[in-house]
């Protein structure tokens, strides 16, 4: 564009202006949020601990894949099985999105768990009980 017309949005259209720059408050707590996120291994080691007895809980019985990480699929190779048991946990009260072809090869279809730190034992026990009722009524 021309000089005259970069003058005029650098100085006059309200979103470029307001969006340059992050703010102080914006900042202070990205810092401190890295800062939290490099010193808390009480809440690093609870996750592992949380995925680690959700994995094992699981793999003997299930297809479950990413064992090395919170976020861990429960394989169950169809679109309606996994549309089934994301609607099941759902009536349980937990939230499992099911990951569907196309998205995922046909007979790769999953329901995708994430676990956080604010899980705590007994909830990640109810999602597991959830899991084996749906599997044992079917």
């Amino acid at each position: 564009c021309s000089k005259k017309i970069k003058m005029l949005f650098e100085n006059k259209c309200k979103h470029y202006i307001y969006s340059t720059f992050m703010s102080p408050a914006l900042a202070y707590a990205i810092k401190h949020s890295i800062q939290f996120a490099i010193i808390d291994d009480y809440r690093r080691t609870k996750l592992e601990n949380l995925r680690a007895y959700f994995y094992d809980s699981l793999h003997r019985r299930f297809d479950v894949s990413s064992f090395d990480s919170p976020i861990i699929s429960i394989l169950v190779g169809s679109n309606s099985g996994a549309i089934r048991l994301s609607k099941h946990l759902y009536d349980k009260g937990l939230y499992a999105v099911p990951i569907r072809h196309p998205t995922v090869p046909k007979q790769s279809e999953r329901i995708r768990i994430t676990l956080n730190a604010d899980h705590s034992i007994e909830q990640v026990n109810g999602l597991v009980k959830a899991i084996n009722e749906y599997v044992d009524n079917k």
